[in-house]
């Protein structure tokens, strides 16, 4: 009887490891769950600043270089997650392969650290890179993986004024520079619907230290003393360029604008 009854465990215990193995088969990776589509879930609520990953996005000249060369290479309890950054691939597929490389990459930055320290994960702007070559960064698969890795993602979304964006330093105020950034406007927006709010705050450029408290609390570290040295008042104001904008360059600004409102919105509902 109790021989029988052994079998009868052992068979059960099986029966629950084959269940556990068919679970992971069917979602091996945060990128098996992310290529479906569905929203990313907020899991990960890390006590302290340790083991929470800081992350910045935004259009183009919303202060992004601010934040990577400015707020975070001041002095503070916070680490520049370079390795991370090095394995994301922006708007490309992703693999369990690559899941696995992101999560190596901040245990390896997390590891050089002591104490309660913020790691922040740099990035690139909405575009990224130098035309013809450019693309969106990535951010339902950070947010995924990231958190898939253990660790506590925090999104500090960067907004500005749309006029104050647009102009080319090169060729002006142009059709084309105007539709980039609203179609990045546009997958930026569409890539925010898809987070749970808890991933997000919002840091309006040039006024992030109007919301340097909520920032600090968001992420686990003090940040006003570093915003406070790296922003200042913008005196930009490209309200003529818009004026002498072509009818193409003025229709396309149309589209960027309602797209700005629409991120607004998203930080307003926060």
């Amino acid at each position: 009887m109790r021989h029988k009854c052994l079998q009868l465990l052992l068979i059960a215990a099986a029966s629950r490891a084959d269940l556990r193995r068919e679970k992971k088969e069917a979602s091996p990776c945060a990128s098996t769950d992310y290529n479906g589509g569905q929203r990313i879930e907020k899991t990960r609520f890390a006590a302290g600043a340790r083991g929470r990953v800081a992350y910045v996005a935004g259009l183009e000249h919303t202060g992004h270089h601010l934040w990577h060369e400015g707020v975070f290479k001041q002095p503070g309890p916070w680490r520049n997650a370079y390795g991370a950054y090095d394995v994301e691939h922006g708007d490309r597929a992703t693999t369990c392969a690559d899941d696995a490389r992101l999560e190596k990459a901040l245990r390896a930055d997390l590891a050089r650290t002591q104490g309660d320290v913020l790691l922040h994960l740099p990035s690139c702007s909405y575009p990224c890179g130098t035309p013809p070559s450019t693309w969106d960064p990535d951010l339902p698969w950070l947010a995924a993986a990231t958190e898939a890795a253990g660790f506590d993602f925090r999104v500090i979304l960067a907004t500005r004024r749309p006029r104050d964006i647009v102009r080319d330093p090169y060729n002006g105020f142009t059709a084309e520079r105007v539709s980039t950034l609203a179609r990045s406007c546009q997958q930026l927006h569409a890539q925010l619907r898809r987070l749970d709010p808890q991933f997000l705050v919002c840091a309006p450029y040039p006024d992030a230290y109007a919301n340097a408290t909520n920032l600090s609390k968001f992420l686990g570290v003090d940040m006003r003393p570093a915003i406070a040295a790296t922003f200042r008042p913008s005196k930009r104001d490209d309200a003529g360029a818009l004026a002498n904008a072509s009818p193409a360059a003025r229709a396309a600004f149309g589209l960027l604008e309602g797209c700005s409102r629409a991120l607004d919105a998203v930080c307003s509902s926060l």
